[in-house]
C-alpha cells in the first residue's frame, strides 16, 4: 500500500514536471525583419530654358535723295518715291475727299475739271476753289512734287469783251493752311496770311502773291518759257528746307524752271529761272501750319486734268 501510494505520488510529479516544461512560457511572435524606409528619389525641377527676346527687326532709314535731285521734278522710275494722289477725272467724279469750294462752279465735263461753270458746262464770271485734301508737311517727307495740266484763259464779260486782266487768272497756291476757306485776296495786313500763290493767264509771264497783303495786283512778275493759253503741264517742287520750284513743260517734252521761291528765311527771296531776283520781302508764311495745294480760279476760264502728288 504504501509502495503504490509512492508510485503515485512520483508520477504525479513527473506529470506536472512535463507540463510545465512543454507550456510555462509563450514563444514570441518571429518578428517580420525591419526594412529602411523607401527613399523616393528627389526629383531635380525642369529648368526652362532662358530664351533671348526676339528683337523686331530695325527698319533701314529712308535713303535720302539722290545727289543733284533735290529742288527737280522725280525722274521716271526713281526708287523711293510714293504717289500720294493720282486723279484723271474720265469717270466723271471727283475724289471723296477733295474740297470744292463754291462747289456748283467746280465740275467735271468730258473727263476734265472746268470751272467756273454753270450746270451746262458753260463758263461763268464768278470764283471758285478746288483742293485735294492731302498733307504735304515739309517735316514729314524730303520733297514734294505737284504736277498738274491746265489751261487758263481771260473771262469773257456780259457783253462778250475780253477781261484782260492778271488777277482775272487761275492762282496755285502751295502751303495753304486753312485749304477749305482760303483764298488769295489779302489786301488788309491785319487780316493773316495764308498761302505762297502763283496767277497764270494766257500770258507769257505768271504774278507771284507771296502771301503780303497785295491783292489784286501781286508783287512781281516771272516771265514763262510758254504760256497755259492751252493744255500745259506744270510741275511745283517743295522740299524740305522750305524752298518752291516752279517748272513748266515745253512741247518737246522738256521741264523748264521758271521761278524758285526760298521761304526758309525772315525773307522771301524770289528768283526767275536764271537766278535773277525778281521779288524780296517779309516772311510771313507759317510753312509747318501750311501743308496744301489748292487751285483759286478767280472769274477765269480753267481747264484742269490729270492731277498728281508725290513724295520722296
Amino acid at each position: 500500500m504504501k509502495k503504490r501510494l509512492l508510485s503515485l505520488i512520483v508520477c504525479m510529479v513527473l506529470a506536472v514536471s512535463v507540463l510545465s516544461a512543454c507550456g510555462g512560457s509563450k514563444p514570441e511572435p518571429t518578428k517580420a525583419p525591419t526594412q529602411a524606409p523607401t527613399q523616393v528619389p528627389t526629383v531635380s525641377p525642369t529648368q526652362v530654358p532662358t530664351q533671348t527676346p526676339t528683337q523686331a527687326p530695325t527698319e533701314a532709314p529712308a535713303p535720302s535723295l539722290p545727289a543733284g535731285q533735290k529742288g527737280k521734278p522725280f525722274q521716271a522710275g526713281l526708287e523711293g518715291v510714293e504717289v500720294l494722289y493720282d486723279m484723271n477725272y474720265d469717270d466723271g467724279n471727283f475724289n471723296q475727299y477733295d474740297v470744292r469750294q463754291k462747289s456748283d462752279y467746280v465740275r467735271i465735263v468730258d473727263g476734265q475739271i472746268k470751272m467756273p461753270t454753270d450746270m451746262s458746262g458753260n463758263f461763268k464770271k464768278v470764283w471758285c476753289a478746288y483742293a485735294p485734301d492731302v498733307p504735304c508737311y515739309t517735316t514729314d517727307a524730303e520733297q514734294y512734287e505737284m504736277q498738274v495740266e491746265f489751261s487758263s484763259l481771260y473771262p469773257i464779260n456780259a457783253e462778250g469783251k475780253l477781261v484782260e486782266k492778271d488777277h482775272e487768272a487761275l492762282l496755285v497756291g502751295c502751303f495753304v493752311a486753312n485749304y477749305r476757306s482760303t483764298i488769295p485776296d489779302r489786301k488788309n495786313p491785319d487780316k493773316m496770311p495764308d498761302g505762297f500763290w502763283v496767277a497764270f493767264t494766257s500770258q507769257n509771264y505768271a504774278v507771284i502773291h507771296p502771301g503780303s497783303p497785295c491783292w489784286p495786283n501781286g508783287e512781281a512778275q516771272v516771265s514763262l518759257p510758254a504760256t497755259f493759253a492751252t493744255m500745259r503741264k506744270l510741275i511745283v517742287v517743295i522740299t524740305d528746307d522750305n524752298h518752291i520750284y516752279y517748272y513748266v513743260e515745253l512741247d518737246d517734252g522738256t521741264q523748264k524752271l521758271f521761278l524758285e521761291a526760298d521761304l526758309s528765311g525772315a525773307n522771301i527771296i524770289c528768283k526767275d529761272g536764271s537766278g535773277n531776283t525778281v521779288w524780296t520781302g517779309e516772311n510771313e508764311l507759317d510753312t509747318y501750319a501750311g501743308s496744301h495745294f489748292k487751285f483759286f480760279a478767280h472769274e477765269a476760264r480753267v481747264t484742269m486734268d490729270n492731277l498728281k502728288i508725290s513724295q520722296y
